[in-house]
């Protein structure tokens, strides 16, 4: 499925800071990580998930260790 969605203000820099700070590689790959983000927090199974997207797999856990909170700290300086 293809969107097109219109990003400005404090959502945009927060994607702008997630690939400058290197999470990901596109905002595309930010936007796709929050959703599987709150798959997980809202429990919702999905086949597409465990079967289509390994390399987000990867990347989420990338993403969760750089969330860490020691890098909570570093957030409140952006």
């Amino acid at each position: 499925m293809n969107i097109t969605i219109n990003i400005d203000g404090h959502l945009n820099l927060v994607l702008e800071n997630l690939i400058k700070k290197g999470v990901v590689k596109t905002k595309s790959e930010a936007i796709r990580l929050g959703l599987l983000g709150l798959e997980d927090k809202y429990k919702l199974n999905s086949s597409t998930y465990e079967k289509l997207m390994p390399a987000l797999l990867s990347e989420k856990a990338l993403a969760e260790d750089w969330l860490s909170k020691e890098d909570e700290e570093a957030w409140k300086d952006l």
